[in-house]
Order: structure tokens, then sequence, then C-alpha cells
């Protein structure tokens, strides 16, 4: 019979399978190898279990495994005399997942929506699980519904979609997968009432659209919420006086007419650079 085979390792281990390669022998015994045993052991029970008897190649996949238990294993060569003595893995491996899935995106943030699309950019989350994140899913879910559905998924790594499977006068939510990250508000799919011009670490600027009824009254002036205490004339407004660095904002606009009447709020979110 030939020696035993050399330098048995595990290449890659899962909850479910082992990847296993090894050397041929230093000695056929004078008569070609045909093949290689492979067995496995429970690390809590004394018989060897026979996995494959007819492996051809010095690499084998060993599965099913129990997740969370302990194996070793060990390989014989075969020829026409007979069969070698075994190789043996010196240490026990454990059958679990080596990598885990990424943690949550966070910082989810509305760029812009329009009635054709909405743009969704977040940071990436602090755990990649141990491998590097390929691509995110994207998820939404109505305002009347009870599950996510997918959406999207982004091409790379990017920390940026734009969703463009949304129905025009809908309420929608979106969030971003590896992990669930924080959902967005609820929003409508509606061109912009309100845009942001520019943002920058010391203000923010942005511009809305004149509502269809005043309430059979003049418009007089519009309410930025938590950022102006007197109505502003015009259709945009720079926010600047107490804006801090790399903070996120809800701004609101109201409409006022000339009899006091104030109209339900349009909700901007940014995020100061």
């Amino acid at each position: 019979p030939p020696n035993p085979p050399r330098w048995l390792e595990v290449v890659n281990i899962s909850k479910i399978n082992c990847d296993l390669k090894w050397t041929e022998p230093d000695s056929d015994g004078g008569s070609p190898v045909t093949n290689y045993v492979v067995e496995k052991r429970d690390v809590r029970r004394r018989a060897w279990q026979a996995v494959d008897t007819t492996v051809k190649d010095t690499k084998y996949t060993v599965t099913p495994l129990n997740e969370g238990s302990l194996y070793v294993f060990r390989v014989a060569a075969e020829n026409a005399a007979g069969v070698s003595e075994f190789c043996e893995l010196e240490d026990s491996v454990l059958a679990k997942d080596t990598f885990t899935t990424p943690g949550p995106p966070y910082a989810l943030t509305v760029v812009e929506v329009s009635k054709r699309h909405v743009d969704l950019k977040w940071e990436p989350p602090s755990s990649d699980g141990g491998r590097p994140i390929t691509k995110y899913v994207i998820e939404k879910k109505e305002k009347v519904g009870t599950r996510w559905v997918k959406s999207g998924k982004t091409a790379g790594p990017e920390c940026k979609y734009r969703v463009t499977d949304v129905d025009e006068g809908s309420e929608v939510q979106f969030q971003v997968l590896g992990e669930p990250s924080e959902p967005t508000v609820i929003i409508t799919i509606e061109d912009p009432i309100i845009k942001i011009v520019d943002a920058s670490r010391e203000h923010i600027n942005i511009t809305w659209k004149a509502p269809e009824k005043n309430g059979g009254s003049p418009i007089t002036g519009y309410h930025v919420e938590l950022i102006n205490a007197r109505p502003v004339k015009e259709l945009r407004f720079k926010a600047e006086e107490g804006i801090i660095p790399e903070k996120k904002y809800v701004l609101r606009v109201r409409a006022i007419n000339a009899v006091g009447m104030v109209s339900l709020p349009k909700t901007l979110t940014v995020r100061t650079i």
C-alpha cells in the first residue's frame, strides 16, 4: 500500500460543510494511487464515519455537518495493494459560519423626490461582517402596507441609489439592507414642493413652490419652522443662525394668508456637511 497522504488542512469551514485539501503520498508503494478515503468524526463520539471512499482529487468538501459541532477529519490513500494509514487533522474545527451579515447602514437620507423617482443616500455600516460589502439592497413599504418589498439594489458598494419604481401620489418609506437601516420618514411621491439649493457647515438654502390654493385670501408670507420667527415674503429662505455642522435638520414650510390662516406643512430633511 502507499504511504499516507501529507499535510491535510482545512481550507474553509461553514455551519454545513468543510473544504479539505492535502498532498499526495511521498511514495505510492510501487502501484499508482487510484483514490482517497475521507472520514470524519464528531469529537463527542469515538467512531469514525466514512464520508467518501472514491475521491480522485487531493481536495474534498465534506457535507453535511451539524452546526455548532466540533469535527476532526482524516484521509487515506489507496492503490491496487490496499489502503494506507490515515493522515489525521491535528486540531478539531467548529462547524460555524466564518462570516456574518453586515451591520445596518446609517444616516439614510432622502436627497430628492419627484413623481418619477426618489434619490437616497446613506453611510456604510460600522461592520462589514468580515468581507467587503459588494452591494446594498433597497426596500420600500407603502404607508398603508405591512410588508417591506425589494425595490432594487446598487450596482456596487456605492452609498446612493435612485428608486424609480414609484407611483405618483403614493406614500412610502425606504430602508437599506445589510441588516435593515433605520427607515426614512414616510414621503409622498410628487414633484418637489421644497428643494435644497445648497447646504454647508454654516447654512441651509431652500426654495419652494407657492400653494395651489390660497384659501380665498392672498398669501402674505411663509413660516419656515424652527428657524424663522417672522413669515418670509419670497419663495426662498437661507437659514444661517444656529446651524451646526454634521447635523440633521427637518425643515417645515407653512403658507399664511391675509386672514391669518396657516396651511399644513411641507417637510424636508437635510444634513449639513
